[in-house]
């Protein structure tokens, strides 16, 4: 009983999801244009689905993991992001595939402030889909290497609709085939699933 349950819930979850950011992925697509409202809209849909969901069938948002955890998980998962971004560039520049680019002090600090603080803002909308409601959920019917599989796998999907307008990352549609993108990203996005849904299974916390 409790597998139907929650096999309905995710049901539900991903009908809401993907419902919800059909919206402002119109709107971004037929104006070519992601803007500061659609673009948190759109990153937003995962939570406002999973909390949508999570009050219609149970009245309580309490399960979504909202503290802190254990102290040694969050401090790897804040750490993991910059080690494997410090790997991939160390590579690049070691091989002389690409060069350390220099931006203005102003920049840098706009982006580390003003810029982390609406980065973190937007994400939240997704982790509270992903981590906070999608995790638990399949973690409760079916393996680890199955909830990180399927989590990877809807989340690479949630993103092709804009990848495959060349809205994504402008500069890569430019250079790089779709096909080569949406394979490589979907890669991507199922590995460091695997990191993420076990942090928070471990943790406790999204």
């Amino acid at each position: 009983m409790k597998t139907q349950d929650s096999k309905k819930r995710i049901m539900v979850f991903l009908f809401l999801m993907f419902g919800i950011y059909a919206i402002p992925n119109y709107i971004i697509i037929s104006t070519g244009a992601i803007t500061t409202v659609t673009g948190l809209l759109a990153m937003w849909s995962p939570g406002i689905a999973a909390i949508l969901t999570q009050l219609f069938f149970r009245n309580s948002l309490k399960d979504f993991g909202w503290g802190w955890g254990k102290t040694r998980y969050q401090l790897w998962g804040i750490a993991l992001p910059f080690l494997y971004v410090l790997i991939v560039h160390l590579l690049v520049w070691g091989t002389g595939l690409g060069g350390f680019a220099l931006v203005p002090a102003m920049t840098l600090i706009r982006t580390l402030t003003l810029g982390g603080i609406m980065a973190c803002i937007a994400a939240l909308g997704e982790e509270i889909g992903w981590s906070g409601f999608l995790v638990p959920e399949l973690a409760k019917i079916t393996s680890f290497t199955k909830t990180a599989l399927f989590r990877g796998i809807f989340w690479s999907i949630w993103h092709y609709p804009i990848i495959i307008s060349g809205l994504y990352a402008p500069d890569v549609a430019k250079e790089v085939p779709l096909w080569y993108q949406l394979i490589f990203f979907t890669i991507i996005l199922t590995s460091i699933s695997f990191a993420y849904t076990w942090f928070r299974l471990k943790s406790g916390s999204l």
